[in-house]
């Protein structure tokens, strides 16, 4: 049973860091971190959401496999801060000021 509450886009660490610490947060994230595979039932997923929302290929991925693993919060710089997806997962820009 999925217990995340959260899913971040990596790439949030690309536009902040150059890109040896990206690297190096990517990789130490990845290693404290349950690391989601893209399965069949997730590409479908997404390839729904892209045609619900108007999304991109790429970000509905991370929609899908944020929903997937039942998170409230998918941080991430690419899609609209606040959007709410399924009722269910909020996006939080890291960004944006509260």
């Amino acid at each position: 049973m999925p217990s995340a509450t959260c899913f971040a886009d990596t790439n949030v660490a690309i536009y902040a860091l150059d890109a040896d610490a990206a690297h190096e947060l990517a990789r130490a994230l990845m290693a404290a971190c349950e690391v989601v595979s893209v399965t069949p039932g997730i590409t479908y997923l997404a390839m729904n959401i892209s045609e619900r929302y108007q999304l991109s290929h790429w970000d509905s991925l991370f929609v899908a496999a944020a929903l997937a693993e039942d998170c409230e919060t998918l941080y991430s710089e690419d899609l609209q801060d606040g959007q709410v997806f399924e009722g269910r997962l909020t996006v939080q820009n890291p960004f944006v000021a509260p």
